[in-house]
């Protein structure tokens, strides 16, 4: 495999992640991503379709949306510290292609008394795969003025890039937005010294972090937060490290039921789940990143809690199993 030519396709092909530029995209989103259902018969809001899948936790409503995708070199991007014939055979077993791996981009939508929050914010319209969140809650009668509130797991472009409009303004006017405090302080002083992603790569996420948190602190709507707390009714955070050192992931709870999404604890649902002890280059630290993705896994796969991943395929939703030593990502069942 080209090393080179692979690590070009990684910095084009995310999506957005760590974009320098996050703060001149434009606001407005394409409807190119496929084709939004009709509402179904009685009810005033659509209950399925491509791009956003609906689910209930007792009285918590939560969409997974279908932001974006794009393709990245499995090797050395995931498990460089095992090689990439063992990367290669690993995604064999579970035919899975070696080379460009297909990569989802899942952001949680929450409805709970009255108010309406955010997991993340999406790609936003960069690149060739621009992020379709805004098209989806669109669909799904959401304004952008109506979303309560946005936790930002942590700053890597994909995951803010969408919280900005084409001249700098919130795309969600009314949010408030939600970030770790080792988080803040990190992309404040960056330090990307223990991953070896290429120095390019590093350049464009220090910088499009540093404007991101420019922008939300000049808002005067950010709010720093620490350890793991209470949000909303049903809603708490859980800070877990480990990818960034602000990381955290966020649980929802209902009708006795709970979900947690683990955003980027974990990444591919073969390559991190069956191996989680391989090092990702994304993790700003690999080998603490590995330490806190085979916890959270071993946790879930104990409790049996139904997990949302961002990266997961779409609608992301499945549960953790044990397989060997390491674990399996089994998928939920789609109701219609």
């Amino acid at each position: 495999m080209n090393t080179s030519v692979s690590r070009r396709e990684a910095l084009l092909g995310i999506g957005g992640l760590g974009v320098a530029g996050a703060l001149t995209l434009a606001g407005g989103q394409s409807a190119a991503f496929g084709r939004q259902a009709s509402a179904s018969a009685g009810s005033a809001t659509p209950q399925q379709g491509a791009g956003f899948y609906r689910f209930r936790l007792g009285d918590v409503e939560c969409f997974s949306i279908g932001d974006s995708q794009g393709r990245l070199p499995a090797f050395p991007l995931w498990g460089e510290n095992a090689g990439e014939a063992a990367v290669n055979a690993a995604l064999k077993a579970r035919a899975v292609p070696p080379g460009l791996m297909l990569m989802h981009f899942n952001v949680l939508v929450i409805r709970v008394g009255g108010e309406t929050w955010l997991v993340d914010a999406g790609n936003g319209p960069s690149g060739d795969r621009p992020g379709q969140l805004l098209t989806h809650l669109g669909t799904l009668g959401i304004k952008p003025e109506a979303v309560t509130g946005v936790i930002l797991s942590h700053l890597h472009g994909d995951h803010f890039a969408g919280l900005f409009t084409a001249d700098n303004r919130l795309t969600f006017p009314n949010a408030r937005y939600m970030l770790n405090k080792l988080e803040r302080d990190f992309w404040t002083t960056p330090d990307l010294s223990k991953t070896n992603l290429p120095e390019a790569f590093k350049k464009n996420m220090t910088e499009g972090a540093g404007k991101a948190l420019a922008a939300l602190t000049a808002s005067k709507k950010l709010e720093i937060i620490q350890g793991d707390m209470k949000v909303s009714g049903g809603l708490s955070v859980r800070h877990t490290g480990g990818h960034t050192p602000g990381h955290q992931t966020v649980v929802v709870e209902g009708g006795g039921q709970r979900l947690d999404m683990i955003v980027d604890a974990v990444h591919h649902f073969v390559l991190s789940f069956r191996n989680p002890d391989w090092h990702a280059q994304f993790d700003v630290d690999a080998k603490q990143g590995a330490a806190v993705r085979r916890a959270t896994l071993q946790r879930l796969a104990s409790d049996g809690t139904l997990v949302m991943g961002y990266h997961t395929p779409w609608p992301g939703l499945g549960n953790v199993l044990p397989d060997g030593d390491g674990f399996a990502w089994h998928p939920a069942q789609w109701e219609w």
